[in-house]
Order: C-alpha cells, then structure tokens, then sequence
C-alpha cells in the first residue's frame, strides 16, 4: 500500500507539472513494488510491467534484467530471456545463478555449442568453490549443499549439450564427455539423496542416471530430460 501511494503521488505530480525528468529514486519505487508482486504474490505479468516503469525512469540494474530474464523464461520467450540475461551479465559475469540461467535459455534454444561454454564456467566456478571447502558436510552446511545441488543440475544439463552436440557433429568424444557428466551429476544426487544414517539410496527418480541409462539402452520415445527451473534469486 505505502508503494502503491507513492506511485500515486508521484503519477499525480507528473500529471500536474510538478514534476518533471526521471529518476533512479522514482524508478525504486516501481521496482521495490515489482519485487513484491515477483517474489510473494507471483504475479509475474504485473512484476513485468512495474520493471518496465522502473527502467523508463532510468534504474539498470542487474536484479531486474534478471527476474525479466527469469519471467520471459518462464514464458518460454527465450530470445528475450536470453538478452535480459546478457543484460544482467554486463561485459563479465561469475554470478552462478545468471550463469545456469544463461546455459538454460541457451540449451533451450539450440545452440548447444554456446550452452557447452556457459556450463563449463559455471561448473569451473563451482568445483573451485568446493574443492576450497577444508571439509564437506552438506547435512549441516546449507551453502555447501546448494552447491552441491547446483554442481548436479549443471553436471546433468552439461551432459544433454554434448550430447545433442554429438548428434549434431558426430563427434564421438562428445558423446563419452555426456556420459561422464551423467555420471557425476549422478554422484552428486546420490549424496545430496543418500540417508546418512542407514546409507540408503532414495527411491526419487535420478535423471542424469534415466539420461544416462537412455544412451546405453535407447528407447523410441524418451528425450533427454534436464532441469529445467531457475532460481528466482540472482544472488542467492
């Protein structure tokens, strides 16, 4: 409501002369109420249209390329979702999240080569991050299991590139390089999955091991799957 009377006052202002140019500050505004309708009531169309206003007064910033990149994704508009992410990233970007998201729209869009570049960074940053960890214990360590998490998500998209890369080109080593990568997302789901008491595996359906599985023994009417969701977060 305090939101929504500022716009009031601000559009009313403006209608009245009282105002004139834009502002960064007016922009907040719209953006900070977009956040709410994006983020808690998910109304994605009215998050859209507040970040729009947000950047005809003048306010760039890489959170609301992001969730603009993240609602046309949703829509599956992937050539604006990819330039919003492109946006977001500026010249240079290691932000993990814009980074898987980029690889998504990428693979979605079938330019598995390009995909291919963004999961090799992402998973490069991210097996750096852990390999600096002194000791690993995700069931205590939240940070520890996203990356974990995020390491199997891309470890199995990865694995879907190259192999949509090795039909296309018929390079066999692209093939080899998809079952490597199921394979170690594989490994992650286990420990992400795997009771730590009893070392039980879970009955969740593993799809790096369904992908991987699929290679060995192909079947007419299965398409590699992969995970398709984004965070919502840029930088969490």
């Amino acid at each position: 409501e305090v939101y929504q009377q500022g716009i009031e006052l601000l559009e009313n202002s403006r209608s009245r002369n009282f105002i004139n140019g834009r502002s960064r500050a007016y922009g907040q505004l719209y953006a900070d109420l977009g956040d709410i309708y994006y983020f808690i009531s998910e109304d994605l169309e009215m998050a859209f249209m507040l970040y729009e206003k947000a950047e005809g007064e003048g306010l760039f910033i890489p959170e609301i390329y992001y969730n603009k990149g993240y609602i046309r994704y949703r829509k599956e508009d992937y050539r604006e979702a990819l330039l919003e992410f492109y946006n977001a990233a500026g010249s240079f970007s290691t932000n993990s999240n814009l980074l898987f998201a980029t690889a998504n729209t990428l693979l979605m869009r079938h330019d598995y080569f390009a995909a291919q570049g963004y999961y090799n960074h992402l998973l490069d940053i991210l097996d750096s991050q852990l390999n600096r960890e002194f000791s690993i214990d995700i069931e205590k360590r939240k940070d520890q299991r996203l990356m974990v998490e995020k390491l199997m998500r891309a470890y199995n998209n990865m694995g879907v590139a190259l192999y949509r890369l090795s039909v296309s080109t018929g390079d066999p080593s692209k093939f080899s390089a998809a079952m490597v990568n199921f394979t170690r997302s594989a490994s992650y789901f286990d420990d992400l999955t795997r009771d730590p008491e009893t070392m039980r595996r879970t009955e969740t359906i593993n799809l790096a091991a369904l992908n991987q599985r699929e290679l060995l023994y192909p079947t007419p009417d299965y398409d590699l799957q992969i995970f398709v969701p984004l965070s919502k977060f840029l930088t969490r």
